[in-house]
């Protein structure tokens, strides 16, 4: 039974959510505040559905601090402010997707499984066509020969395939993997990446033009 935690502090919703969420197989956990989310280790979920606006801390804020703890848990924003806009600033903030609160049910569900299911064949989606990534050693392999690559290559791919199905623009990969207060140059993600290609037979990630980049599975 997969783990949903749904932050969302209007009555009516969250129990709207817990209840069709929880007759659709899943175990769900609610918070009502964004102080006591931000306090959540939801490293324990297989997804959390988070609302934005949201008393004493904003959601946008919670999956700020959230990200920078390094948790990977898979979050979908869920919000009345559905302009591309928003949109794009909660991606890059560190959302791996993102639905209006006018949403029907089929859509969530759809999209609440796909989230989970990422987490759940974790050994299936690290097979990137000839690569492999082995999470416990930290370390690739591309037809069972090493991949020599620099630490900082090492987390830029393992973000990639602990979010196989996302569109990552370089900001959120900065934002995911250097700390608060370094303030790297403007194209180093596009310099890491073009490393990364370098020394790989099979170019495991895909530039999606004007957004940014995405895992290349089969």
């Amino acid at each position: 039974m997969y783990r949903i935690l749904v932050v969302e502090d209007e009555q009516k919703m969250a129990a709207t959510l817990e209840k069709g969420l929880t007759a659709n197989g899943y175990k769900v956990d609610v918070i009502i505040n964004g102080l006591n989310a931000r306090m959540a280790d939801i490293s324990e979920y297989d997804a959390v559905i988070l609302d934005w606006m949201l008393p004493q801390i904003e959601g946008i804020e919670v999956l700020r601090f959230w990200r920078s703890k390094k948790y990977t848990t898979p979050v979908m924003m869920l919000t009345a402010n559905d302009t591309v806009k928003d949109r794009v600033f909660g991606l890059d903030t560190g959302a791996d997707d993102y639905l209006g609160k006018y949403f029907e049910w089929d859509e969530l569900l759809a999209r609440v499984h796909a989230l989970t299911r990422r987490n759940a064949n974790i050994e299936i989606i690290n097979k990137a066509e000839k690569i492999i990534y082995d999470r416990k050693a930290n370390t690739f392999t591309e037809n069972d020969n090493d991949i020599s690559l620099t630490s900082t290559e090492t987390k830029i791919l393992g973000y990639f395939f602990d979010h196989p199905h996302s569109i990552v623009s370089p900001t959120q990969l900065v934002r995911a993997l250097w700390d608060h207060g370094e303030n790297p140059y403007s194209n180093v993600i596009a310099r890491h990446i073009k490393s990364i290609r370098s020394k790989t037979q099979y170019d495991p990630i895909k530039t999606i033009r004007g957004l940014g980049y995405r895992l290349r599975l089969k």
